[in-house]
C-alpha cells in the first residue's frame, strides 16, 4: 500500500476567491491506482494524462507539471496591473488552478455538461510518483520541494481518429462556448486536441471570473482576447471538415468569422467579465476587500499608504 505523504486534510482549490474544485476523496489520496497507459499527446506541456484504474472504475487522470511563478507571470501579459505577491500568480495562471477553477464553476451552475466532467482532484504520495515516473522532477523548482503531484480525475472517454461523430455536433460546440462565455470562462486554448467527441476537455489555460485578467485589462487587449475563443473554434470545425472530408457538415452561421466581425460585440454581447461570481462567496465583503485592496501590487501599496 502507498504511503501518505500529506497530513494536512485538503482544501478545495484554488485558494482565493472564486470557484473551487473539491478533492476526488476526503483526503485526495487513493492507495489503490493501477496505471494502465499514456493518453494525449507526447508534446503537452502541463500535464501528463493516462488511463486509470481506481477502486475497480476507470478514470482519465490528468497529472500536472509544475511551474516557477515568474514564468507564470509571464504569461500574464494582459494585465495592466501587477500582482502583489509571487504565490497570486500561481493561483491565478498556474494550469492546475486554472483547471479547478473552471471545473468548480461547472459544478457551482450544475453545467457539468459543458465539458467531459471532473470528479475532483487528487495528490499523488510519494510512492506512486516513483512508481510511475522514477525520478523525473515534473518542473520541480526548489519552491516545490516536497509537494505531490496534483491530479484531477476526469470521466473516461474513448479517444478516436474523429473529433465528434455527428455532422450536428459543431452547433453544440458553438452553444457549449457560449454558455461557459455567459459563466464568466474564457477557454483561450481551443484545438483539436482538446475536445474529445464533441467536448472541451482541457482548461490549462482558461480564466474564470473572477480572474484578473479579465478585470485589469486594457480595452485593446480583452478586443483580442473577446474573439480568441470564436475564431478558434470556427478553425477547428473547418480544419475538421477538410481533413475528415465531412461535406454534410459546416461551420455554424453565427460562428462565421465574416459574421462575427459584421455582427460585432452589439450582437454577439455575452462578455464573460460581467458574470456574478460574488453570489458563491460566503463572505462578499471580504472577496471585495480582498480584490480592492490586497490582490494588486499598486492597490495594496495604497491601501497602506491610506492608513498612515
Amino acid at each position: 500500500m502507498a504511503s501518505s505523504s500529506n497530513p494536512r486534510p485538503p482544501l478545495h482549490v484554488p485558494q482565493v476567491p472564486g470557484p473551487k474544485l473539491h478533492s476526488f476523496t476526503p483526503t485526495a489520496e487513493v492507495s489503490n491506482i493501477k496505471f494502465l497507459h499514456a493518453l494525449g499527446h507526447s508534446d503537452d506541456k502541463d500535464s501528463e494524462v493516462w488511463k486509470v484504474e481506481i477502486s475497480g472504475s476507470i478514470y482519465a487522470l490528468k497529472m500536472f507539471r509544475f511551474n516557477h511563478w515568474e514564468y507564470l507571470s509571464s504569461t500574464a501579459s494582459l494585465l495592466a496591473s501587477e500582482l502583489a505577491n509571487a504565490q497570486l500568480y500561481v493561483d491565478y495562471y498556474g494550469p492546475f488552478n486554472c483547471e479547478c477553477g473552471v471545473y468548480g464553476r461547472l459544478k457551482q451552475e450544475m453545467r457539468e455538461d459543458l465539458a467531459v466532467k471532473a470528479h475532483g482532484y487528487l495528490l499523488l504520495t510519494a510512492d506512486q510518483e516513483a512508481d510511475l515516473s522514477g525520478t523525473k522532477t515534473w518542473g520541480r523548482w526548489e519552491d516545490h520541494r516536497g509537494q505531490p503531484i496534483r491530479a484531477i480525475a476526469k470521466e473516461y472517454v474513448e479517444e478516436t481518429s474523429d473529433l465528434y461523430s455527428s455532422a450536428a455536433v459543431p452547433e453544440q460546440m458553438w452553444a457549449d462556448l457560449q454558455a461557459l462565455h455567459s459563466l464568466g470562462i474564457v477557454v483561450r486554448d481551443i484545438h483539436e486536441n482538446n475536445y474529445l467527441d464533441g467536448k472541451l476537455v482541457d482548461f490549462s489555460q482558461a480564466y474564470t471570473m473572477y480572474h484578473p485578467s479579465l478585470d485589469q485589462i486594457s480595452r485593446s487587449n480583452w478586443g483580442r482576447l473577446y474573439w480568441r475563443d470564436p475564431y478558434q473554434l470556427e478553425s477547428v470545425v473547418l480544419d475538421w471538415i477538410w481533413e475528415h472530408r465531412k461535406l454534410n457538415a459546416e461551420v455554424p452561421k453565427s460562428l462565421n468569422r465574416a459574421t462575427l466581425v459584421a455582427q460585432g460585440s452589439e450582437n454577439y454581447n455575452i462578455d464573460p467579465r460581467k458574470y456574478d461570481w460574488r453570489k458563491w462567496e460566503a463572505d462578499v465583503k471580504a472577496a471585495n476587500a480582498y480584490v480592492e485592496c490586497d490582490l494588486f501590487e499598486e492597490r495594496q501599496l495604497e491601501a497602506i499608504l491610506d492608513r498612515l
